[in-house]
Parts: structure tokens; C-alpha cells; sequence
């Protein structure tokens, strides 16, 4: 590929990655950058929330296990290897390799080597460090960090958090345990993880991540957008 040299480092020396910008590279408007709301932001329901198949996320099972209903291995919908849904390799959905949007190697859209939109690793399309499309780093349109449409961070529609179909958390039957959570982890919350929040990780917050009685965002009290604070949106009065 033009401008591209195939060293095999990781993130590669492409254009935009541990090159001409450094890793992250030519993002504009740095990480979690030009998010709306501050990160967690203007994700419809936090970090978690409302995501069909993650981590936790609807596995039918619980956690694992070749056994149709224990924790490892086969399973369709736990914690590991060749399960549809769960946490580990060879699984559609879930986290580890081979898995079509989950977390590590080979899979479409997850973290780790070899995988389409995700994070990190060598011959991986869109990976970690610059010029990628989907993964962490600079200019990228879905990844981590500034100007990205999908990444971390506010007003993403597939990234870490907020409407992910098949992220992390939120919405599982019979995941990851806690207290007064009918099945999920953390709190009395209904799908996400932590506190009394309906959809996102801590506090009393109906969608965002931490903080008492803020809608959206992460932190502060009564702070209807953003991180932090009394501001409306972010971390800054910029709006």
C-alpha cells in the first residue's frame, strides 16, 4: 500500500502511525475529541447500556464453558473459546480471537491483531496507530480518540459504550453477578455496570458513567452532559 511500510512493528510505521504524527497521530481533536458531550457524552445510554451481545452482555448462560451451561470453552453464548456470544476465541461476538466483533485476534471489529476495526497488533487492517479506519489512533473514523465517529467517547454510535450492539456490558440475562441486579454486574442497576444508574456504569445517572443525578455524562452532580462539574456538556464551557 502507497505510503505504507510493512515492517511488522506494532501499529506499523504507516502514515499515521508510529510515523509522520506518532501514535494517535493526525486525529483532530484528540482523544475523545470532537465528541459532543464529554466522554460517555451524548451516548445514548453510557458506557455498558443497552448493548445487545458484550461482555456479560446477552449470553443466555452465564460465564463459559464447553458444558453447555459452565464457564469455558464451546458454549454458544459464555466466557470462552468457539462461543457465539461470550468472552473468548473463536467466538462471533464476544471477547478474544477469531471472534467477529469482540475483543482480541482475528476478530472483525474487536481489540487485538489481525482483526478489521479493532484495536492493536500486526496484519491487522485497521488496528492500532495511524492511517486505520476503525482502530485506536489517529484520523480513524470508528476507533479511539479525536474526530472519530464510532470511537470512545460521546456521540458514538458503536464504540466503548452508549446503543453498542455488541460491546461491553449492559443488557445481559445471565451474566456477571452483584447485588440487587437481577443478572448483570454491580449495583441496582438494570443492565449496566455499577450503582443505581439504569443503563450506564455508576451512580445514580440514567445513561452516562458516574457521578449523582447527571443524565448523560461522567462525574459531577447535576450536570446534564458533560465530565465533571456544573458545565452543560464538557469538561469545558466550549458550546
Amino acid at each position: 500500500m502507497a505510503g505504507r511500510q510493512c515492517d511488522k512493528k506494532k501499529g506499523g510505521q504507516d502514515q499515521y502511525g508510529q510515523g509522520k504524527y506518532g501514535q494517535g497521530g493526525q486525529n483532530k481533536y484528540g482523544q475523545g475529541g470532537d465528541n459532543k458531550y464529554g466522554q460517555g457524552g451524548d451516548n445514548k445510554y453510557g458506557q455498558g447500556g443497552k448493548n445487545k451481545y458484550g461482555q456479560g452482555g446477552k449470553n443466555k448462560y452465564g460465564q463459559g464453558g464447553k458444558d453447555k451451561y459452565g464457564q469455558g470453552g464451546d458454549n454458544k453464548y459464555g466466557q470462552g473459546g468457539d462461543n457465539k456470544y461470550g468472552q473468548g476465541g473463536d467466538n462471533k461476538y464476544g471477547q478474544g480471537g477469531d471472534n467477529k466483533y469482540g475483543q482480541g485476534g482475528d476478530n472483525k471489529y474487536g481489540q487485538g491483531g489481525d482483526n478489521k476495526y479493532g484495536q492493536g497488533g500486526q496484519d491487522n487492517k485497521y488496528g492500532q496507530g495511524g492511517n486505520n479506519k476503525y482502530g485506536q489512533g489517529g484520523d480513524n473514523k470508528y476507533g479511539q480518540g479525536g474526530d472519530n465517529k464510532y470511537g470512545q467517547g460521546g456521540d458514538n454510535k458503536y464504540g466503548q459504550g452508549g446503543d453498542n450492539k455488541y460491546g461491553q456490558g449492559g443488557d445481559n440475562k445471565y451474566g456477571q453477578g452483584g447485588q440487587d441486579n437481577k443478572y448483570g454486574q454491580g449495583g441496582n442497576n438494570k443492565y449496566g455496570q455499577g450503582g443505581d444508574n439504569k443503563y450506564g456504569q455508576g451512580g445514580d445517572n440514567k445513561y452516562g458513567q458516574g457521578g449523582q443525578d447527571n443524565k448523560y455524562g461522567k462525574g459531577g452532580q447535576d450536570n446534564k452532559y458533560g465530565q465533571g462539574g456544573q458545565n452543560q456538556y464538557g469538561q469545558k464551557n466550549g458550546y
